[in-house]
């Protein structure tokens, strides 16, 4: 084997950079993590006085709707001309018509313009008398 001078030798020579490249990268790696670290925080960073212009924003608009509210429950609420109707055997047919469609007393009742509770006292009815005609 011949002996070469420790400058010559490459297993000598190579080892350094083969630790001192992982090392450089690792290094380029979380300067760089780093700084869009850095930039992504500076972005998203309100300052101060951006802040206060903010906050007294909504502070105004809680103002606003506060106002907006004592003016509202101020006012005396709508008058309701509301006269109870009488069944007739019209509404009747209706009734047990939207009710074979599937919909509910509530939805009968809105669109009739009748209470729910003669909806259901009709629709029990009904289903009183069909059972007890058996």
């Amino acid at each position: 084997m011949i002996n070469l001078h420790p400058i010559f030798n490459p297993l000598l020579f190579w080892a350094p950079a083969v630790l001192l490249v992982p090392a450089v990268l690792a290094a380029a790696y979380f300067y760089f993590s780093l700084k869009v670290e850095v930039r992504l925080v500076a972005r998203r960073a309100v300052t101060r006085a951006e802040f206060d212009t903010r906050w007294s924003e909504v502070i105004t608009e809680l103002e606003t709707l506060r106002t907006r509210l004592a003016v509202t429950e101020a006012q005396p609420p709508p008058a309701q001309d509301w006269k109870p109707q009488s069944l007739n055997l019209n509404r009747r047919g209706q009734i047990l018509r939207l009710h074979g469609k599937g919909r509910t007393p509530a939805e009968i009742a809105s669109d009739l313009q009748i209470s729910q509770g003669e909806v259901e006292l009709l629709l029990k009815v009904h289903d009183w008398s069909a059972a007890t005609a058996l």
